[in-house]
């Protein structure tokens, strides 16, 4: 049950910042997206409009009562093709004829697979995991993990700097009977010398993008697909970065919405 006051913030808008300062505060951010337009949910049992008012971001609040407000989100997940080869659903009684498919619990972790960004990510990784060890950045959910798994991978490596998602990402990885996923909390920024993996995937927001891309570099992968650019996102960054030893493989693009490639020079 809730507690006896719950307040809802609905905002279109988001950044590093205040994503930080509702992780420090343990409140979860739900990401929807439906009919082309993307929006975050907060929901916590104390006033906190102060923090989107230091940032200029315009939120919707509703003060609500005695609503399940986890099965309340959820319900406007719809299940479909995460890439051409395999569903996701969130429903356990969905069932997609002869496609291979993946159950998701999101929990309010990112990662439901209705999102764009998760999808580009998806069709960039779908023909060159197999046979490959993969690195998920940022897993949320842990829905792309599992992912790499089925398409082949022989080993999944998955960090998360919120250490409230892992025993959801955990429960996600066993639902699905994958046995070569690793989570650990953390980030790439520490733990990047030890990291030794032919592809890394992450779909994250785009400053954290820019932060991450040398730590990325020096673990050297075969390749990297980055998702989470909106509009003309990708161009700014390409703009910010050294490429180094790598070229642009592909670009994918949905919704307004990229996602890049980038493969190793031999």
């Amino acid at each position: 049950m809730l507690k006896e006051k719950i307040f809802e913030y609905a905002f279109s808008t988001v950044n590093d910042e205040l994503l930080d300062i509702f992780k420090l505060n343990h409140l979860q951010v739900v990401e929807e997206y439906f009919s082309n337009k993307t929006t975050y949910r907060v929901y916590s049992d104390k006033d906190i409009d102060k923090y989107f008012n230091s940032y200029n971001i315009t939120f919707v609040k509703r003060d609500i009562n005695n609503v399940n407000w986890l099965d309340e989100w959820k319900k406007f997940l719809k299940p479909g093709l995460l890439c051409e080869k395999i569903a996701y659903k969130n429903d356990i009684a969905v069932d997609f004829d002869k496609l291979d498919t993946i159950y998701i619990n999101p929990s309010l972790a990112f990662g439901t697979g209705s999102h764009p960004t998760t999808h580009i990510a998806a069709s960039l990784m779908e023909d060159i995991c197999k046979n490959r060890i993969v690195f998920d950045v940022g897993t949320g959910s842990g829905i792309l993990s599992i992912l790499a798994e089925k398409l082949g991978a022989t080993k999944v490596y998955a960090c998360d700097i919120d250490k409230n998602t892992i025993y959801n990402i955990k429960k996600n990885i066993r639902n699905n009977n994958c046995k070569k996923i690793d989570v650990y909390v953390g980030s790439i920024d520490i733990n990047y010398f030890k990291i030794k993996c032919d592809i890394i995937v992450a779909n994250i927001l785009f400053d954290t993008l820019i932060y991450l891309w040398q730590y990325i570099l020096n673990i050297l992968p075969e390749y990297i697909i980055l998702s989470g650019f909106y509009r003309q996102d990708h161009v700014d960054f390409l703009n910010n970065i050294k490429l180094d030893n790598y070229k642009i493989d592909r670009l994918f693009c949905k919704d307004s919405w990229w996602g890049i490639r980038f493969c190793r020079l031999l």
